[in-house]
């Protein structure tokens, strides 16, 4: 309606342009926003979004030039710093490829992402169980099923260990929002934990068990702790966080690795991972 109004207002253009990326249209996305760029060349969300649309398309280094404009002609664009974080450490491959994910997850419906996540835990437990009942298959099935696993944990926490990482790069501090810097601080405790946990290994083989599960466990929760909706997901980390504490200080008072607590612990470890992906695909 605004575009039939004012065929070249400059915001109906920048949300045509993100509908029609959406939509897998890219060429017409493009299009748009050069359009919008055409009627305001200085204009820094412009250049923000077609940023973002650039990264979705994997055009990394052009994508950049635009967030690099667009932070030069507002530097306080969150959109744009957030833009540029993304494609600086999509630079490296790992993230390049979770990036892409992340894309094509976003470009699925609700329900659409609901049927991947299901399909994607029952195919893995159909694999499992091949694996364990088959022993020829299973040197086959076995580092399949662990890339999957390593995959699937690493969509909770590659963001927030990503972002600890960029922290070393020059423009990180500057990047990162004050959340996502807490979110990754967060998460490298409970990778110091996990490493001390290895080294424990040596002298208690239940405690550094126990510390590396914790460890690594609450990574996933830490990484989510400033999603929306933020009550859910900081009293669910929290939470999580205490039972694991007491199922420790249960083990040191009884000698007992498999206590109440530590099972109490695993079930809502496991049962986070389907709460977390309801309560975000409820609030996209």
């Amino acid at each position: 309606m605004a575009l039939e109004i004012d065929p070249s207002n400059v915001f109906a253009l920048n949300v045509r342009s993100t509908a029609l990326l959406k939509l897998n249209r890219k060429e017409d996305s493009f299009s748009t926003i050069e359009g919008a760029l055409n009627e305001d060349p200085n204009n820094s969300y412009t250049h923000a979004n077609y940023g973002w649309g650039l990264l979705e398309k994997g055009d990394v280094d052009k994508s950049l030039s635009h967030f690099r404009e667009a932070l030069k002609q507002n530097p306080n664009n969150e959109y744009a710093q957030s833009g540029m974080a993304e494609a600086l450490k999509s630079k490296y491959l790992i993230y390049k490829w979770f990036l892409k994910y992340a894309f094509w997850m976003e470009s699925m419906s609700s329900k659409n992402q609901w049927i991947f996540i299901i399909g994607f835990y029952f195919g893995t437990k159909l694999l499992r169980g091949i694996a364990k009942s088959n022993e020829f298959l299973q040197p086959f099935l076995t580092p399949i099923i662990i890339l999957l696993a390593i995959f699937a944990f690493s969509t909770w926490v590659l963001v927030p260990i990503s972002n600890l990482l960029f922290r070393l790069n020059k423009y990180g501090k500057h990047l990162l929002t004050s959340e996502e810097i807490k979110s990754s601080n967060m998460v490298g405790v409970s990778s110091l934990i996990m490493f001390l946990g290895v080294i424990t290994l040596i002298f208690n083989t239940d405690l550094g068990a126990l510390l590396i599960a914790f460890g690594f466990s609450m990574m996933v929760p830490l990484g989510k702790f400033y999603e929306k909706p933020v009550v859910f997901f900081k009293s669910y980390a929290i939470g999580m966080a205490l039972i694991g504490i007491t199922a420790l200080i249960t083990y040191f008072i009884t000698n007992e690795m498999f206590n109440t607590f530590s099972f109490i612990y695993l079930i809502s470890f496991i049962a986070y991972q389907w709460l977390a992906n309801y309560m975000i695909n409820k609030n996209v």
